[in-house]
């Protein structure tokens, strides 16, 4: 078994009362699989994780998402200002309505990235899992209003699709006429053709 983010096999922990339940992996800083990687069940309260070659859910792809943005800030520094909003997962309804009154609004994309691009305003992605992630419909309107407005909106399958997006978008003009549709999906294409020659 192996952690999605990492790459790397999940070895048991050092604590004695855990060792036969857990297991973790072993890169620094990387705890938030010591709850969640168990050796005799594929159950959480948040539904089924990945185990062997199982698709990953939503939340795994945006972890191994954003350990790719923490890890290439210095190649991309323009990424040190993308941020995720935690708007989604299943929440008591107490806390549900204290956020709703602050402001919290549901459809708003997973990452957002202030930053001007090719005549953009910003960058907007909508993250899924690569296999059973739907566009929800008040989703769909968050992409036509900023569509609308002069901001880039993308909707990724999985963590490599939305990083091809997200270095696409750094490595834009600042200040140029914006693409018309057909050459934004040209560019994303051969975004991802190059990153697949590279692992080959």
């Amino acid at each position: 078994m192996m952690c999605p983010i990492h790459q790397i096999d999940l070895v048991k922990p050092e604590d004695k009362k855990w060792r036969e339940k857990l297991l973790i992996c072993p890169h620094p800083g990387c705890n938030s699989y010591s709850n969640v990687f168990r050796a005799e069940t594929k159950k959480t309260r948040a539904g089924r994780l990945v185990m062997g070659n199982e698709c990953p859910l939503e939340e795994v792809e945006g972890q191994r998402l954003w350990a790719r943005v923490v890890d290439n800030i210095q190649k991309y520094p323009d990424m040190k200002t993308i941020f995720h909003v935690p708007n989604g997962g299943h929440r008591f309804e107490s806390v549900g309505a204290k956020l709703k009154a602050q402001g919290v609004r549901a459809g708003v994309p997973d990452y957002v990235w202030p930053c001007p691009r090719a005549g953009w305003h910003g960058c907007f992605v909508e993250l899924k899992r690569v296999k059973g992630g739907t566009l929800q419909p008040l989703q769909a309107k968050w992409r036509d209003w900023m569509e609308e407005r002069g901001f880039y909106w993308k909707l990724a399958h999985g963590a490599d699709e939305a990083w091809d997006t997200l270095v696409w978008y750094h490595n834009l003009t600042v200040f140029s006429t914006v693409p018309t549709r057909a050459q934004v999906v040209e560019m994303v294409v051969e975004a991802q053709g190059a990153r697949k020659a590279r692992h080959k």
